[in-house]
């Protein structure tokens, strides 16, 4: 099983089709997002375009305010253990309760390991030069970065 995590979309529709066609062609059903959506339509427009599972968290930028959009989200799918925030400051150093910290708010992209944690920012959806989304093979527990 795969599954795709993203961040900072700022409102980008057209990197949300780009992206959405590659989750379609790989036949991904499982979407993770780190915050950034910015408004409420495009929040709408996502959810409309890829009816499968979404797993959101809001960031400093969004415009609304939803209870599908929680500060931070804490899940498991198949036995991995995956916490979702938009600020790394969320997750304590310490804690190895997770297989799996993604965030987002610095648009860098990024995979560091810490003991058995893996923290991960997938990048910006905003960045029409370079744009980013990370894969994680929930299965084999391995996570990539990709270029939009």
């Amino acid at each position: 099983m795969i599954i795709a995590i993203f961040s900072d979309l700022h409102d980008n529709l057209k990197n949300w089709k780009k992206l959405n066609k590659f989750l379609k062609e790989k036949d991904i059903k499982t979407l993770l997002f780190a915050g950034d959506l910015t408004k409420q339509s495009t929040f709408k427009q996502i959810k409309k375009d890829f009816q499968h599972e979404i797993f959101f968290v809001s960031g400093n930028a969004d415009l609304f305010v939803s209870k599908e959009l929680p500060e931070s989200r804490i899940i498991e799918i198949k036995n991995t253990k995956i916490a979702i925030s938009h600020f790394s400051s969320n997750f304590k150093k310490e804690n190895n309760d997770y297989d799996f910290c993604f965030y987002g708010h610095t648009h860098k992209p990024w995979i560091k390991k810490h003991k058995n944690t893996y923290l991960v920012n997938p990048g910006s959806l905003n960045d029409n030069n370079f744009s980013s989304f990370a894969l994680l093979d929930v299965k084999n527990k391995y996570i990539n970065l990709q270029k939009l």
